[in-house]
């Protein structure tokens, strides 16, 4: 009975020991091009496009904004971004990292979007633009939290 209850212990740290490994330095370029690819997406305003790079039960936070949850919400932002006269977005990629299990990572850029105002000129504001991303059961990437926030001084307040 002893040495059968010595083998339990053992064959628990077998099983660990093959357990797979992750390839981090796999994943992160796979979250790399899938970010690469997002902000191709971003750029063209392909509504269709962009919105696939999100999880169904993702949140997006703009700034002065309440938060947007699920695909549907961000489809209605996305398309109404577009819409807008003048738009574009640029994102330049800062840094990114994988979860040691290869299954989350994040993903930082800097933006730079131009919209025309109301006397038909642009408006450009630039910022930084966090992603949460997870590793979906097909081996895709998809954003589960994307928030960004402007660098640019909030407007001076008129004198009363």
């Amino acid at each position: 009975m002893r040495p059968l209850l010595l083998l339990i212990p053992a064959a628990a740290l077998g099983s660990i020991a093959c357990a797979p490994t992750v390839n981090l330095d796999a994943e992160r370029e796979a979250l790399r091009q899938a970010d690469a690819a997002y902000s191709q997406a971003a750029g063209s305003m392909n509504v269709d496009a962009f919105v696939g790079f999100y999880a169904a039960d993702a949140k997006l936070y703009a700034p002065n904004s309440p938060a947007i949850t699920g695909i549907e919400g961000i489809r209605a932002f996305a398309t109404e971004m577009s819409s807008m006269s003048g738009f574009s977005v640029i994102f330049h990629p800062t840094s990114l990292d994988v979860s040691s299990g290869g299954d989350m990572g994040y993903t930082l850029s800097h933006y730079v979007v131009t919209v025309n105002g109301p006397d038909g000129k642009p408006v450009t504001e630039k910022g930084p633009d966090f992603h949460v991303w997870k590793k979906q059961a097909d081996g895709s990437w998809k954003v589960l939290i994307d928030i960004w926030n402007s660098e640019d001084p909030l407007p001076t307040p008129p004198s009363r």
